[in-house]
């Protein structure tokens, strides 16, 4: 199965070695696909558009037996879609399940987003934390809590219980290779 997300550009650069044995995802044929540029865009902390991930083009050229479609591998710390990176996220979303306003949270995460940006990204992980939910108990069971815990506050510390260490966004990523946010 091809990996969607990658911890850094060294894993990216071995997926390059290997992109001659692997099967279009959209086609399922093999041995067509070549590398088609970098993926680029902005970060919130930078005026300059930063490496994304790589994108890979499923050669239909010269009678070639691809279908032409591209499709794309990601970093795990950046967030699909996204100017945030997720470690920028994972400090917005823990501030508030810290008890923190949504205004106080994006203060406090140094992030240069308006205030309804704030509630676009609260709005869309409440939306998204059922199915977040459903992946991380494939994974652990979810964490005893007190019975007036609401539920995003449940996600946010079964996020931090399986992956204690680093971003956990960035972990969620690259463990299950699925978007945190869809």
């Amino acid at each position: 199965m091809r990996r969607k997300y990658y911890r850094c550009d060294e894993e990216i650069v071995q997926y390059n070695f290997t992109i001659k044995h692997e099967a279009c995802p959209w086609c399922r044929s093999v041995g067509f696909l070549i590398l088609h540029g970098f993926l680029r865009g902005y970060a919130e902390d930078t005026p300059k558009q930063i490496r994304r991930g790589r994108r890979y083009y499923c050669s239909n050229r010269n009678r070639r037996g691809g279908c032409g479609r591209t499709f794309c591998v990601y970093f795990a710390h950046i967030l699909r879609n996204k100017t945030m990176q997720a470690k920028s996220l994972w400090s917005f979303l823990s501030g508030i399940g810290n008890g923190l306003s949504k205004k106080r949270a994006l203060e406090k995460a140094r992030l240069a987003f308006s205030q309804s940006s704030a509630y676009r990204l609260w709005k869309e992980f409440c939306v998204n934390q059922s199915w977040i939910r459903t992946i991380l108990s494939t994974h652990s069971p979810p964490p005893r809590m007190s019975h007036t815990a609401d539920s995003t506050a449940q996600v946010l510390c079964h996020l931090h219980v399986i992956f204690p260490q680093q971003c956990p966004i960035a972990q969620f990523q690259q463990t299950f290779q699925k978007p945190f946010l869809r």
